[in-house]
């Protein structure tokens, strides 16, 4: 008795676990599939995953594109904003020094100008020509 319960014992824990190491199982065990047809299948279905891939990985090198294009617009502009903030401080700089550069340039022609006769040398000059055309008669 114990050898007979022994056997079927082993030969039930050998299906069950024969089961289980061959994973999934078709529902219909009837249904065969050749294997020139499971691969033909099998090229169709990559071959679709790989379209769709490539799909979206040109959509994606679309907006990269599109992306790259608005970034280049934005670096225009903030180099044009650059340009006129540069502009902008030069003319700061132009009225901040020009009051002192007016001051220098008056002090610099002072000192080369020839002086001028004013209406109390002409009338000194007169009265020294008259005093002098006097003494000589």
């Amino acid at each position: 008795m114990r050898k007979i319960f022994l056997t079927i014992v082993i030969i039930l824990t050998t299906l069950i676990l024969s089961s289980v190491s061959f994973g999934a199982v078709s529902e219909d065990m009837n249904v065969y599939v050749r294997q020139d047809v499971f691969d033909a299948k099998m090229e169709a279905l990559f071959e679709r995953l790989h379209g769709e891939m490539d799909r979206q990985f040109a959509e994606i090198k679309g907006e990269i594109r599109s992306l790259s294009a608005r970034i280049d617009g934005l670096e225009h502009r903030i180099g044009d904003v650059h340009n006129f903030l540069y502009w902008l401080i030069v003319l700061f700089g132009i009225i901040l020094v020009l009051p002192f550069v007016n001051k220098l340039w008056d002090k610099l022609w002072e000192s080369r100008r020839v002086p001028s006769f004013t209406l109390d040398d002409v009338k000194r000059l007169i009265a020294e020509a008259q005093l002098n055309t006097k003494t000589q008669i």
